[in-house]
């Protein structure tokens, strides 16, 4: 964050010359809102994440499906994923919290969409899902923070991709696990349930006629 930090002074140097219409950011730039007020441009939040309002509080608890979900689902974190999240909002790693940059950046837009669907949305993040999906390509995920272990949950209950098998306690990576999920998904028999899932995917993520709540 230190070193996105360092681009204020340049990024508002473009702004003046360019005079845009609209500045689209995320939370990082937690900055951003104030420069592109005074400079009288739009402002749009744009932050891709899961949304919910959750009442559990031990770290345990986020290591099952939660009471409210199917009891056949398995939407739930690793262990070190939740205590990675949990450390990363108390942490300061560079000035200002991330929690900080979140609700300065939220505070300082014009716009806020939220939306909350049902259907297909989907690193594991959900960019770099809609980007490997778009093209049909089975999902090889190694998920590291925030949402991206229940993503990949999400993908690999629905064999549209494998998740990489880590230790659940530390998160620490298996011998074999890469290069069998490799052989898995590209070459195995058994992985052609995942590669036709992948292409069949294709068209719900560049359909744009789909309805868009």
């Amino acid at each position: 964050m230190t070193a996105y930090n360092g681009l204020k002074d340049e990024l508002t140097q473009f702004l003046q010359a360019s005079s845009p219409d609209w500045v689209i950011y995320d939370f990082a730039p937690y900055w951003l809102p104030q420069i592109a007020a005074e400079l009288a441009i739009s402002r749009d939040f744009f932050n891709v994440v899961n949304t919910c309002f959750d009442p559990r509080t031990k770290l345990e608890d986020f290591t099952v499906p939660p009471k409210w979900i199917l009891s056949f689902s398995n939407l739930a974190h690793r262990y070190y994923e939740i205590k990675w999240i949990v450390k990363a909002a108390q942490n300061i790693t560079s000035d200002v919290l991330d929690t900080y940059r979140l609700g300065s950046a939220i505070v300082g837009c014009n716009v806020l969409a939220t939306r909350d669907c049902e259907e297909f949305e989907a690193h594991c993040g959900w960019s770099s899902i809609i980007e490997g999906l778009q093209f049909g390509h089975t999902l090889i995920m190694l998920p590291f923070m925030v949402e991206q272990g229940l993503n990949a949950r999400i993908f690999e209950k629905n064999k549209v991709g494998i998740e990489i098998s880590r230790d659940d306690r530390d998160g620490l990576l298996y011998r074999n696990s890469v290069v069998e999920s490799l052989k898995l998904v590209i070459t195995d028999d058994k992985g052609k349930v995942y590669r036709d899932k992948a292409r069949e995917m294709i068209y719900l993520v560049t359909n744009f006629d789909m309805a868009i709540i």
